[in-house]
C-alpha cells in the first residue's frame, strides 16, 4: 500500500491488488465529510483500510463510498468494505440495473475467482442507495 498526495483533500491510495503496484487506486476525499471513490475488489480493503488509518481517516467518519462503475476492479470490495464503515453511504448512478449489478458482484464467489484470482464473499444488504445525475 502505498499513499500519494494530489492535492490537500485529495489523496490515492495504490491498493497494490495480488500485490502489484501501481495498477487500481482508490481516492480519498476529505472536505466536510470524507468519501472513498473506488474500492478495487474485496482482496484491496485491508490495504485500504490500512490507507485510511496512516491518512488518520476514522472509519466511522467515511460518510460515502462511490464507484464510477460495477466491475469487480472498482466495486468488488464495497460489501466488505461496509463492514468497516459503520456509517458510509454507496454511492452509484441512479440505475435500478447498477445497483443490482452491485450486489450480484459482491456475492460472486467462484466467477470472481477465476477472473480475478479471489473470491468476493460479501455482500451488500444495507447501506446502498442511488444518486441521480447532476443536471
Amino acid at each position: 500500500m502505498q499513499i500519494t498526495k494530489i492535492e490537500e483533500h485529495i489523496n490515492l491510495i495504490d491498493v497494490q491488488t495480488l500485490g502489484i503496484k501501481n495498477f487500481i487506486a482508490s481516492y480519498i476525499l476529505k472536505g466536510r465529510q470524507t468519501a472513498i471513490l473506488e474500492t478495487g475488489p474485496a482482496s484491496s480493503v485491508p490495504n485500504l483500510l490500512s490507507g485510511l488509518k496512516e491518512l488518520k481517516v476514522k472509519p466511522e467518519d467515511v460518510a460515502y463510498v462511490a464507484v464510477s462503475h460495477i466491475h469487480l476492479d472498482h466495486a468488488g470490495g464495497v460489501g466488505k468494505l461496509l463492514k468497516y464503515l459503520p456509517n458510509a453511504k454507496v454511492i452509484v448512478a441512479d440505475n435500478k440495473k447498477n445497483i443490482q449489478e452491485l450486489k450480484r458482484i459482491s456475492e460472486l464467489d467462484k466467477e470472481a475467482k477465476e477472473i480475478v484470482k479471489e473470491a468476493v464473499t460479501a455482500t451488500i444488504s444495507i447501506n446502498v442507495s442511488a444518486i441521480k445525475p447532476l443536471k
